[in-house]
Parts: structure tokens; C-alpha cells; sequence
């Protein structure tokens, strides 16, 4: 007898596609993830050393049936370049999407489109527990936050010119707030320099909060930040929050119906540059 460990149903699978793909930055190799399930849906971490830590939330209420047959957490660890892989598997057309675990080594798909149906099975890896270095940092009382703001991703997105030079990815990117609440977004190199800065209380962004007694300015690797920046194309708003020792996080809803409860949403944390990088 086989036990099912977790089903769940959808009719939003472009919707799933686009958070996973948001995770995504590894295109010439295997990326990995590991994932907790539990009665209030599916989230999925991702890290890159110490410079980036991603995740997404699928929250039980975007799927139109969910249910979890443990009475313990199902912690897991299998390859994300293969979920994507078969998640985004006809994920424009698709009217339905099944993810099922029916052992703890594996985890089946099933897509629907009009005319097919199509299966793919990931493997998993048991998992006991799931480090997030960078999320016990971000969370540190002894680092408050400084500034937090929520803002429409397509209006943000404007604003993080990226510099077109064939090392980009070792050039750091400076982002400032001073006392009078100006952003400042800043990239300088042998290519020359681009920069491009907004006033925040002009911008009409939302739940703004400032704890700030002197500007905050931190630079961040492009690399890292370029997962967020991607996912600003396809998410609704970006929520920032920056920490008084650099640390960034950058939350992104994907699915929030009728401007309601988050059910998709994609969160970065991103580690700053240290000086002798």
C-alpha cells in the first residue's frame, strides 16, 4: 500500500511556473532547493553560499484542493532546474495542475491541457532540517530594520538600470536612502557609470517606515540581485526592507486576489558586499 504524503490542485499553474522561474539562477547547472510542507501549503528555499537566499510561498488557499496526510512537517531537498523544468511544461495553456507525493522519494506532476495529459516525476531527498543562514541574520534583534516601503513592481523595475558590460556580475551595485528619503540606485565601472534615483514620498509608495538617523547605502553584487529585479516583470508589488547591517529583503506577491491575502509570493534576502570584496 502506497501513502500519500501531500496532493494538491490547481487552476493556476502559469501562476506557480512564474514564482519557481523567479528562484531560477542557475541556467547551465543544477540548482537545488529544499521545501516544507504542511497544512498551510508549500514553501520552497533556495540559497547561493552566502550572498542570496531565496524562497517561495504557495500558500493551501491558491489551490483549489490541498491536503497533507502527515502530522509532522514533510522537509524534503531535490533539483529545481527539473521542477521548473516540469512545472513550466505547457504551464501558458494548461487548465490544471496536480503535484502529489505518494512516497517520501518522489514527487509526481501531472499537467492538463485540452487535448492531454502529461506526467513528471522529480525525485526528492529526506531532509531533517533546512538551514537558512541568511534568515537567522535578517531576523537578528541585534540589526533593525532602517527603511521598508512596498511599491507596484512595474514602477520600480524603471528604475534598475543595469549595466551592459561583459563582467557584470562582479560589479557591485550601490543603493542609498538619504534623511530627505531619496533612493538612489548606483553602478560604476570601467564601462562608465549609470545611475538613477526617485524621491519616496513623492513615489506615493506604501507602508513606508523609516528608522533612519544618518543615510543608509549599502552595494550588493548585480548577480544577487538580478533574480529579484527579473521577478519584478511578472509580480504585482515588491515590499523592501533594508537592515541596519546591509542585509535586504525583497518580498514579491504574485497571486493576491481582488487585493486580498497573498496566495504566491516570491521573498529574496540578500547579503551586502562586504569591504573586501
Amino acid at each position: 500500500m502506497i501513502d500519500t504524503v501531500f496532493a494538491c490542485s490547481t487552476t493556476k499553474p502559469k501562476v506557480v511556473s512564474q514564482a519557481l522561474l523567479a528562484i531560477l539562477w542557475k541556467e547551465q547547472e543544477d540548482q537545488y532547493f529544499s521545501a516544507i510542507v504542511d497544512n498551510n501549503g508549500i514553501v520552497i528555499i533556495t540559497e547561493d553560499c552566502s550572498s542570496i537566499e531565496a524562497s517561495v510561498l504557495l500558500s493551501s488557499r491558491m489551490f483549489n484542493t490541498f491536503n497533507f496526510y502527515k502530522n509532522e512537517p514533510f522537509i524534503f531537498r531535490a533539483n529545481l532546474s527539473q521542477l521548473i523544468k516540469c512545472v513550466s511544461l505547457f504551464s501558458e495553456t494548461a487548465s490544471n495542475m496536480e503535484i502529489k507525493a505518494t512516497s517520501e522519494t518522489e514527487i509526481i506532476i501531472d499537467i492538463f491541457d485540452t487535448f492531454s495529459t502529461t506526467t513528471c516525476k522529480v525525485r526528492t531527498h529526506f531532509s531533517q532540517k533546512i538551514e537558512q543562514n541568511l534568515s537567522d541574520s535578517f531576523k537578528s534583534a541585534n540589526s533593525p530594520d532602517v527603511a521598508s516601503f512596498i511599491v507596484p513592481s512595474a514602477r520600480i523595475k524603471e528604475l534598475f538600470v543595469i549595466p551592459e558590460a561583459s563582467h557584470r556580475n562582479s560589479i557591485p551595485l550601490t543603493i542609498s536612502i538619504n534623511n530627505n528619503h531619496v533612493f538612489e540606485i548606483k553602478a560604476e565601472g570601467s564601462y562608465g557609470k549609470v545611475q538613477s534615483s526617485v524621491d519616496l514620498d513623492q513615489f506615493k509608495v506604501m507602508n513606508a517606515k523609516y528608522n533612519m538617523y544618518e543615510p543608509f547605502s549599502a552595494s550588493y553584487h548585480i548577480n544577487s540581485l538580478l533574480p529579484a529585479i527579473k521577478a519584478m516583470s511578472t509580480s504585482l508589488d515588491t515590499d523592501f526592507t533594508f537592515k541596519g547591517n546591509g542585509l535586504l529583503m525583497i518580498k514579491q506577491a504574485f497571486s493576491k486576489p481582488n487585493g486580498g491575502f497573498v496566495e504566491t509570493a516570491v521573498e529574496f534576502i540578500i547579503a551586502p558586499v562586504k569591504e573586501q570584496d
